[in-house]
């Protein structure tokens, strides 16, 4: 796992979320948070990945949720922490349809899980501006 990473796994996957959410927040903009949101909340494409968690009884994987959200338009040209909010966001929805109809998910999963999310996502791209990732694993520091 990455070095970044190893001191995370002590961290609530929740707070991990959220101080995510609020760094997205301050950076970018409510307005650009929402747009990423709706745009997965209404995608075809997420709802079939959800339809899919369901019917096999699996939970979200990071793996499955980058290159979902790959193959979409919207984000192809997205800097990498839209993209994040985006992955954090459709694992929230696969953490609660799991746990609403299957069984609890254990927190260390989620938020192995979560950091999976984080690290490819700050990966990705390969123009990176602004060090918004390194600035976020800095305040959990």
């Amino acid at each position: 796992m990455h070095n970044v990473s190893k001191h995370l796994l002590d961290f609530p996957f929740d707070l991990l979320v959220n101080a995510f959410e609020n760094q997205y927040l301050h950076e970018h903009g409510e307005m650009k948070a929402t747009a990423a949101i709706k745009t997965i909340s209404d995608s075809s494409k997420v709802q079939n990945y959800l339809i899919s968690l369901r019917t096999h009884s699996h939970y979200p994987a990071s793996n499955d949720i980058v290159i979902l959200l790959n193959s979409m338009s919207y984000f192809m040209f997205k800097n990498s922490e839209t993209m994040c909010l985006a992955a954090l966001t459709i694992a929230n929805f696969g953490f609660s349809q799991y746990e609403t109809l299957i069984k609890s998910i254990d927190d260390k999963i989620k938020t192995r899980i979560i950091i999976e999310i984080m690290i490819k996502c700050s990966n990705m791209k390969i123009v990176k501006t602004g060090r918004f990732f390194d600035r976020y694993f800095e305040s959990l520091s």
